[in-house]
C-alpha cells in the first residue's frame, strides 16, 4: 500500500469526526471524503493560504464540503471551540518533536480523542516515549515502501481508558525476523506498552512484517550518519536515540 492508504487504513470506519493536523495539500482529506461519507472532517493548517489553495484546486467536492471544515490555526488548539470535536486526530508529515509539542500544548483536546494516527516525517525516538509517558500506546502499525522510500505509520490509543490496559505476551526470543516472502507469525492483539521493541513498532514484529528487516537496516544506516550530530540535541533525545540504536541492533540479531 501507499503511505496515504496506510494512514487511511488506521482510521476506524466508525469514526464520527477526524482532524487532519497539518493537512497541507489536502490529499488525505480528499480520500476521507470518499471513504467515510458520514464522518465530519476537519483540516487544520498553519499556512494562511492553505484553504484558498485547497478549494481553488477542486471543482467536484461540493457534495462533501459541508462535512469538511478547513481551519487556519496551530496544532490542536483550534479544535477546542468546535461543536462536534474529533474522536480521531491524524499527524502526517510532521516532525516527531513538533508533534510532541502540539500534544503538550493541548492536553484537553488529547483527552477527548479515542485514537491518534501518526506518520512522522522521520523516526526520531521522541514521539513514542512521550506517548508512553501520558499512557498512550501503539495498537496498530503499518510499513510500506514507495518509490524507494520507507514509510512507517501507526495508531495509538489511551489504553487506560475503559480499563483497557493489556500486557503484551510477545517474547523476543520466539521470533526470527524474516526476509520478504517468508511465512509471517500469527499476530497477538495484546497491548504493546511492554513490548521489548516498543520504540521500533511492536505490531510490526508481531506481524513479522516482510519489510521490517530491510527497514531496520535502513534505520541503522540513517541513524549512524547522524550520530556525530547527537550532541546538538537535548539530553533526553540523545538517550532515546541511544536506546533506539540498541533496539535496532538487537532486533537485527534475531
Amino acid at each position: 500500500m501507499t503511505r496515504l492508504q496506510d494512514i487511511e487504513s488506521l482510521i476506524p470506519r466508525e469514526s464520527q469526526a477526524i482532524a487532519d493536523i497539518g493537512y497541507d495539500h489536502g490529499k488525505l482529506l480528499d480520500r476521507l471524503l470518499l471513504s467515510l461519507p458520514d464522518a465530519l472532517l476537519y483540516g487544520v493548517e498553519i499556512q494562511p493560504e492553505a484553504a484558498t489553495r485547497y478549494w481553488s484546486n477542486r471543482t467536484n467536492v461540493a457534495a462533501g464540503n459541508r462535512r469538511l471544515c478547513l481551519i487556519h490555526g496551530n496544532g490542536l488548539k483550534p479544535l477546542r471551540e468546535i461543536e462536534s470535536p474529533p474522536d480521531v486526530a491524524v499527524f502526517a508529515g510532521i516532525g516527531e518533536s513538533r508533534i510532541v509539542e502540539i500534544l503538550q500544548n493541548s492536553p484537553d483536546v488529547v483527552a477527548g480523542l479515542r485514537r491518534m494516527v501518526f506518520a512522522p516525517e522521520k523516526p526520531r525516538a521522541v514521539l513514542r516515549p512521550y506517548l508512553r509517558s501520558i499512557g498512550w500506546s501503539a495498537v496498530e502499525e503499518r510499513l510500506s515502501l514507495d518509490r524507494g522510500r520507507f514509510y512507517q505509520s501507526f495508531a495509538a490509543e489511551d489504553l487506560r481508558r475503559d480499563g483497557q490496559i493489556r500486557e503484551s505476551t510477545f517474547e523476543a526470543s520466539s521470533v526470527t525476523l524474516s526476509e520478504p516472502g517468508s511465512e509471517p507469525l500469527s499476530r497477538s492483539r495484546s497491548g504493546s506498552g511492554n513490548h521489548p521493541f516498543w520504540l521500533l513498532g511492536p505490531d510490526l514484529f508481531e506481524q513479522n512484517h516482510p519489510l521490517l528487516k530491510p527497514y531496520l537496516r535502513h534505520l541503522q544506516k540513517a541513524l549512524g550518519l547522524r550520530s556525530s550530530r547527537d550532541r546538538d540535541g537535548a539530553a533526553s533525545e540523545r538517550r532515546w536515540l541511544s536506546e533506539y540504536r540498541a533496539a535496532i541492533a538487537r532486533a537485527l540479531d534475531l
